[in-house]
């Protein structure tokens, strides 16, 4: 009778956190930075419209199609996608410990 083969969890399994941090900040960031761009050029593409941008600027204090509004959305951005991808890791990890 053939054996139940059952995935050992290693450690190299888990989500390096910080990686994940610096991944998600980087993407979140040049998202909003390059929506800003394309609302001030009133450019639509698929994932960024222009209801889509209104939303964004009642979740993002300060986010306006200008000069400046590019950076404050790269500034949220990069802080937001941190924050996001550290936890999105962090508990990832959490749960794999404790589902062994």
């Amino acid at each position: 009778m053939p054996r139940k083969m059952t995935p050992k969890i290693k450690k190299s399994d888990n989500l390096h956190v910080l990686t994940w941090a610096i991944t998600i900040a980087i993407l979140w960031g040049a998202y909003l930075f390059f929506g800003v761009i394309f609302e001030m050029v009133k450019m639509e593409i698929p994932f960024f419209s222009k209801k889509v941008f209104s939303i964004l600027m009642t979740i993002y204090p300060g986010l306006r199609p200008t000069f400046l509004g590019i950076f404050i959305g790269l500034f949220y951005g990069i802080i937001h996608g941190a924050i996001s991808g550290g936890l999105f890791a962090y508990l990832h990890n959490e749960v794999r410990k404790r589902l062994k």
